[in-house]
């Protein structure tokens, strides 16, 4: 057997990498073009001002944990080239991944707000996906560290009929670790890859001793100390691996991440004993050869297609570290953030927005295209008389007013734009049973473009009137934090502005634009409605209507399932 990379390589904590190192270089030397000085092959450390081991070996594990599209450091490697991150910052290029960008935004506002539990989710969310870049090869394919670990310690778990203790996740990972890294991983392999018991693993300790024992022996090794926890080769690796608050694999169990790896057990194991490759091989050949690495999340949904269930658990892994990561915008003051802030929520949402819905960018343009639609008698209904195509108006070309007009209406007709909130007279008829349409043609893209010209145009417009109204109360200083996050950072939030009533409370205002009357319905997304339930009273769907002729608007405060009649008009699908 022979292995070409260690199983692990941690040398810090993730949360200190990320929230530390991985911030101050994204706002620092990998974000802007080096002097002539430092466009050398030792560039980075120049630039970080410590030419010194530290550097080196932290930039190297942001790249193995997959945070970094190429190497900023050379690798001590015979004839390795020049580190081609550092050529991209050279370039003017930032060389971060999906996941590095993800990094960077919740190791920033976890600077802001460590405690929140909301960027400790999303903290073990990354865990859970930087554990996947660990691994090593042994006969050419690869293993993923993580897997063969939660293996051993599903067995012992099963052995003992309860969760392990702290104490013997931290033995069982210097086992595990300690056993991997030897010319004997094959005990451990060998039952993985067969999903049988496991006989025995080994100690390797500091003094040269090799201790054997068998599984079930470990909780009295264990419980007796008998042998010290910083006795072990590589206990760093072990502590890093396995500390009961801070360690990566501590931080995966936790998250959702814990169910993705459980799926990835039965998939890897299946497809060791077909003789087949692991799916993440493109990522861990990448890192293993030095190479540009695409990023986890360019490839996993490809790798895991033909998984049903391995790929569920993947969607909403990323789904909740994006709905964690929202959070983050909450932790930082947008108008103080450096520019590669804005830059990194871009890059997140360019890719993580596919649960947008069609009506999601603020409009509700229920009104049809310019096509033939045919009425069709629904079940037991007569046929009227022979039915005759309809042919509907041309939609008229929507011409939307400059921002500078805006601002002026705003400024002029500050006091009349905001109208009371409608007052539901009776409950909602049941919806009368309608004869059924022939199918239409719809130009999506076309709609879509124009739904998001009239969306922005909308949120502009309340935008405007949020700062004017502050101003007009006197607090030019809140005036100034009001943020237009959805133009700044991009769709997913929940919400499109934050803004501030007078008394300094923070509100978050989701606005749906429409160019005919008040009553016209609209779209809402699952995820506004998740978003106004969490923030209760501070939030407030905003109803911009007859817009542009005569615009005005009204308010519901509070949760959108209180305020609203909500409809199904869509299911996400999932094949079983």
């Amino acid at each position: 057997m022979t292995m070409t990379i260690n199983s692990q390589f941690l040398f810090f904590y993730i949360d200190e990498l990320i929230k530390h190192h991985w911030v101050d270089w994204l706002e620092g030397p990998l974000s802007e073009v080096p002097p002539r000085e430092h466009k050398g092959v030792r560039g980075f450390q120049g630039a970080v001002g410590d030419t010194g081991a530290g550097p080196r070996t932290r930039a190297g594990e942001a790249y193995q944990l997959g945070i970094l599209s190429g190497r900023i450091v050379q690798p001590r490697v015979a004839g390795a080239s020049f580190p081609s991150g550092w050529q991209a910052v050279v370039d003017g290029r930032v060389p971060s991944t999906k996941l590095g960008f993800y990094s960077y935004v919740i190791g920033k506002a976890l600077r802001e707000n460590p405690t929140d539990p909301n960027l400790v989710r999303a903290l073990d969310c990354l865990a859970s996906i930087f554990i996947l870049h660990i691994g090593f090869q042994s006969d050419g394919r690869w293993f993923n560290t993580a897997l063969v670990f939660q293996f051993a310690y599903n067995q012992l778990a099963s052995v003992l009929g309860r969760s392990l203790t702290d104490d013997e996740v931290r033995y069982l990972a210097a086992a595990v670790i300690n056993t991997l890294d030897s010319d004997e991983r094959e005990i451990l392999l060998e039952p993985y890859i067969a999903d049988q018991s496991i006989d025995g693993l080994r100690f390797d300790l500091n003094d040269g001793r090799t201790i054997h024992f068998d599984l079930n022996e470990l909780p009295d090794i264990a419980a007796e100390k008998r042998i010290g926890v910083n006795d072990f080769e590589k206990t760093k690796a072990a502590l890093f691996w396995a500390n009961p608050s801070r360690g990566i694999f501590t931080r995966a169990a936790r998250s959702r991440g814990s169910r993705l790896i459980q799926e990835l057990i039965n998939v890897d194991q299946q497809l060791a004993q077909k003789g087949e490759g692991n799916l993440l091989e493109e990522t861990l050949n990448a890192i293993q050869n030095n190479n540009d690495n695409p990023g986890i999340f360019s490839i996993a949904e490809e790798a895991f297609a033909d998984f049903p269930g391995l790929l569920r658990e993947w969607q909403d892994l990323e789904s909740e570290l994006f709905d964690a990561t929202n959070k983050a915008v909450e932790a930082v003051e947008l108008d103080t953030a450096p520019p590669i802030w804005i830059t990194s929520q871009h890059e997140i949402r360019g890719m993580a927005a596919a649960d947008t819905a069609a009506g999601e960018f603020g409009t509700e343009e229920l009104e049809g295209d310019s096509e033939e639609v045919e009425e069709v008698p629904a079940a037991g209904e007569e046929s009227p008389e022979p039915s005759k195509p309809v042919k509907k108006k041309p939609r008229k070309q929507l011409e939307l007013p400059s921002e500078e007009y805006l601002k002026d209406l705003v400024e002029r007709e500050l006091d009349e734009i905001s109208e009371a909130t409608p007052v539901a007279s009776s409950a909602p008829e049941a919806t009368k049973k309608k004869g059924k349409p022939r199918a239409t043609q719809t130009n999506f893209a076309e709609k879509e473009a124009r739904n998001r010209k009239l969306g922005e145009a909308g949120e502009f417009f309340v935008y405007q009137y949020e700062i004017r109204k502050l101003i007009a109360a006197g607090k030019e200083d809140l005036a100034k934090r009001v943020n237009w996050v959805s133009k700044e950072l991009g769709d997913g939030l929940g919400y499109d502005i934050r803004s501030f009533d007078p008394d300094g409370s923070e509100v978050f205002l989701e606005v749906k634009t429409t160019t005919s009357g008040r009553a016209t319905p609209f779209f809402v997304s699952n995820n506004e409605v998740a978003v106004s339930e969490e923030k209760g009273n501070a939030y407030r769907l905003v109803r911009v209507f007859n817009f542009p002729e005569k615009p005005r608007f009204f308010t519901l405060e509070g949760s959108l399932s209180d305020v609203l009649q909500l409809e199904a008009t869509s299911y996400r699908a999932r094949v079983l």
